[in-house]
C-alpha cells in the first residue's frame, strides 16, 4: 500500500488560497506568495501543479516564462 502524496494536476482557481498558505510556511512569509501573484497578474505564469496529500494540496510547483537580459 502506497504512502505519501498522490499524482499531480492543474491548479484550479479556488485553490489560490490554500497554495498561497502552503507558500507562507515553505518559504516563511509572504514574498513568495507576492511573487506568484505578480507572476499570475503578469500574464507570465505557464503552469501551475498542486499534488494532494489526506485531502490537502501538499505540493505546488509552478513554471513561469523567464526574460534575461540580452547577452
Amino acid at each position: 500500500m502506497p504512502i505519501g502524496p498522490g499524482s499531480s494536476r492543474d491548479m484550479r482557481p479556488d485553490e489560490v488560497t490554500e497554495v498561497d498558505a502552503l507558500l507562507r510556511v515553505a518559504f516563511g512569509g509572504e514574498a513568495e506568495v507576492a511573487l506568484v501573484h505578480a507572476l499570475r497578474r503578469n500574464g507570465d505564469m505557464v503552469s501551475e501543479t498542486v499534488v494532494y496529500w489526506q485531502g490537502r494540496i501538499a505540493g505546488y510547483a509552478a513554471l513561469s516564462r523567464m526574460v534575461a537580459p540580452a547577452g
